[in-house]
């Protein structure tokens, strides 16, 4: 069975600032970009311009943890309740509203 990763979140300033980055300096192209009334924030998703299967969601810093992880090596959104991983311990998450995020931040 074939395995893929679609989205990796990478945590970042601002939107428009860390669009600007990936699409303008790095050549990604925009896959998403909406606002999420419910949540009041934005879907952002860039991708590697050839990538069919592979993107990054950037994610807005919404709190002070997050903010302090922005240009570290790596970064971690849990979900709020339930834990990291279920019982199985094959890598899923418990909650489909929190993000475990194994990736540098931008």
């Amino acid at each position: 069975m074939k395995q893929i990763i679609g989205l990796s979140t990478v945590v970042v300033h601002e939107y428009d600032e860390a669009i600007d980055f990936f699409v303008g300096k790095l050549g990604f192209r925009l896959v998403e970009d909406m606002f999420l009334e419910a949540e009041n924030k934005r879907w952002v998703v860039v991708a590697p311009k050839g990538s069919k299967e592979s993107g990054m969601l950037l994610a807005k810093a919404s709190d002070d943890g997050q903010i302090e992880s922005i240009g570290t090596r790596s970064s971690l959104r849990a979900p709020s309740s339930g834990g990291m991983w279920p019982e199985s311990g094959q890598g899923e998450q418990n909650s489909s509203a929190g993000q475990i995020n194994y990736f540098p931040a931008f």
